[in-house]
């Protein structure tokens, strides 16, 4: 009723006079109350400047942490839907936000600042104000990357030599933290259940920030201008992006080049998505790189980094027309002829099959080992006998506390491929209820690539011919204590005497006179009965 009712000045001048707003301002100060207060700014219009304005400025403002982050919200979807004079309006009270002492706050002000920077007039009215982001550290730094998209938000960066800092940054390290951050929020947005129904609702408002955008990127928005594009051709670093692609374009083994090359795929893509920057992909003709690996890669999250890669291309009509002549089709819109960022193979057999591995494993042996786990040092030793006392109800506290001990004194045990396999045959050969088996894969902390994959396979064989050297071995122990028997048989005789004493002679003794003969004697155990005998 309200948002109708104050759409106009007489039913403002209105309000005035019967001190309604009066009534509101105190009962915007009441702590105990939340929900009349976001009742009240829920239920205003603020199209006009006046009494709403200066209320929700007040509410942006108070001691209650909730209701300035419920504000700040509610500011956001306001500005979604107002006229450029309002966001001007609105932009200046989210900058105040930035300064608020609660990091949700401003984490929630930096987001909404985010997302009105898509227009390039609110760029311009955020960039004229000045607003200062030191203190929000990372926080701020997607803020000030959309800065880079304009000349006057490049030139107002340069002054405090914030460009080519962050460049080098970005080419030495954030280019990969940019693809763990782009991987963590596709995880989150794509696993089952969506958000745990614990969370509140201010708690699941922070937990899906992923709205299916991929978040700004330092080298996206430096090729929307002309000075970024200069920067970056004087740098060079497009050119050792290509290039870089171009040399592991059929990388599958070593997880590193891996995540550099979908790192570097990343860059490429978000260069490619403005009209200025596509031309350095023509230059270096690398597109048809990026689809030559989205079809023929055997990893699948290159194939998968291709795939988004290719629609941030796509984001461009001339995008576009490069990628319907390397066999994709693109989804635009038909009336502006802009790119929607999704695109698919017209041959989805060629995306969708993968390389046909070869298996170069073996069998594994069913029965359980034939020699003990022997651990190599005391700090193993001890982490194998906690893992054995979870296998005992009585114990298994006790050796869950002692594998946690270990944990945090020797986590570089945890890391050991050697150690591991220990583990395994451990949980292999004996009985362990789900829970412990579930600690001790969580303790581990072994990354699976192929080279680690290798070594298991050689500790396995190891070990077979190990297994099968000690049956050999007992073997030829079982012949020569044959040949001994055979050997005292041969060579000696006994008797017994009456008096149980046995005489052990050798047999080149027969022909010793028996007078000068002294045998050996052999006492037998003395048969003691103690109790009755039954």
């Amino acid at each position: 009723y309200f948002a109708n009712y104050s759409l106009h000045l007489v039913n403002i001048r209105l309000l005035e006079k019967f001190k309604i707003f009066n009534t509101f301002y105190h009962l915007s100060e009441l702590r105990s109350r939340e929900d009349l207060i976001k009742a009240i700014i829920t239920n205003l219009d603020y199209s006009l400047d006046g009494h709403p304005r200066i209320l929700l400025s007040k509410v942006m403002t108070s001691g209650y942490k909730r209701v300035r982050l419920y504000a700040t919200k509610h500011l956001g979807q306001i500005l979604r839907t107002s006229s450029k004079k309002f966001n001007e309006w609105g932009i200046q009270l989210l900058i105040t936000q930035l300064y608020d002492p609660a990091m949700e706050v401003c984490q929630m002000a930096v987001r909404v600042l985010e997302e009105t920077c898509n227009h390039k007039e609110n760029i311009e009215s955020l960039v004229m104000l000045r607003p200062s982001l030191d203190h929000l550290g990372e926080v701020g730094n997607p803020l000030l990357l959309r800065f880079l998209s304009t000349s006057t938000g490049f030139k107002y960066l340069s002054e405090f030599d914030y460009v080519e800092r962050e460049m080098d940054e970005w080419f030495q390290s954030r280019n990969q933290y940019y693809v763990t951050q782009v991987e963590v929020m596709l995880s989150t947005a794509l696993k089952l259940g969506g958000v745990d129904n614990r969370f509140d609702d201010d708690d699941k408002m922070l937990e899906q920030s992923f709205d299916g955008m991929s978040p700004p990127h330092f080298y996206g928005e430096l090729a929307k201008t002309i000075e970024g594009c200069q920067l970056l051709r004087e740098k060079g670093h497009f050119r050792e992006f290509a290039n870089f692609v171009r040399a592991h374009k059929l990388e599958s083994r070593d997880a590193s080049y891996i995540a550099k090359l979908k790192s570097i795929l990343w860059a490429v893509g978000n260069i490619g998505s403005s009209k200025s920057g596509l031309q350095f992909l023509e230059e270096e003709d690398i597109i048809k790189d990026i689809v030559f690996i989205a079809e023929n890669s055997s990893v699948l999250s290159l194939k998968g980094t291709c795939y988004f890669v290719l629609g941030l291309i796509t984001k461009t009509a001339s995008g576009i027309e490069m990628l319907e002549e390397l066999g994709w089709e693109c989804v635009y819109d038909a009336n502006t002829g802009i790119g929607t960022g999704l695109c698919i193979p017209v041959n989805s057999q060629a995306f969708l099959s993968f390389p046909q591995w070869t298996y170069t494993g073996f069998e594994a042996a069913l029965d359980t080992p034939s020699k003990p786990i022997i651990p190599s040092s005391q700090v193993e030793r001890n982490l194998l006998k906690a893992m054995a006392n979870l296998t005992n109800r009585i114990l298994s506290n006790a050796g869950s506390r002692s594998l946690s001990k270990i944990r945090s004194q020797h986590p570089e045990v945890f890391t050991n491929l050697s150690t591991y396999y220990k583990a395994i045959q451990m949980l292999t050969t004996y009985h362990y209820r789900l829970p412990s088996r579930r600690l001790i894969s969580e303790l581990f902390d072994v990354d699976f690539t192929s080279e680690a994959l290798e070594d298991l396979d050689r500790l396995v064989e190891a070990q077979q011919n190990d297994e099968l050297n000690g049956i050999s071995d007992e073997n030829s122990d079982d012949g020569n204590a044959e040949d001994i028997q055979q050997n005292d048989k041969k060579f000696t005789r006994t008797h017994r005497g009456s008096d149980g004493v046995i005489a052990v002679m050798s047999e080149d003794q027969n022909d010793i006179n028996a007078e000068e003969t002294v045998p050996k004697q052999a006492l037998l155990p003395m048969l003691v009965i103690k109790g009755f005998r039954v």
